[in-house]
């Protein structure tokens, strides 16, 4: 891939990029003249464009249900292969369940 920057920057030697269509991919940096940067992709596609779609429902799926609805959803699409947004997930319902007990324990 021909990345033009536009502008001279300092890239590391690994990057994630979030293409247009919403999918992520891992690239490495193979040369950088001026303002422009080759990329060559590494392994597997980490998000496809698809899955984008799908969190920008489920997102919308815990605004108007809740975390319990959102968290049995990704769990239904298997999204917690993405190792941050697993954190994440973990993290939120935690913070979910403690403020639940708290409420309702006082």
């Amino acid at each position: 891939m021909l990345l033009d920057l536009g502008a001279v920057f300092s890239i590391p030697d690994e990057v994630t990029l979030q293409l247009t269509a919403g999918a992520t991919r891992r690239a490495r940096r193979c040369w950088a003249v001026g303002t422009k940067v080759g990329l060559e992709y590494i392994g597997e596609q980490l998000i496809s464009s698809e899955a984008v779609q799908e969190m920008a429902e489920i997102a919308k799926l815990i605004r108007a249900q809740g975390l319990p609805a959102g968290m049995a959803a990704m769990r239904a699409q298997r999204f917690f292969s993405h190792e941050e947004l697993r954190r994440a997930a973990e993290e939120a319902e935690a913070a979910y369940y403690r403020l639940e007990a708290m409420l309702r324990d006082r």
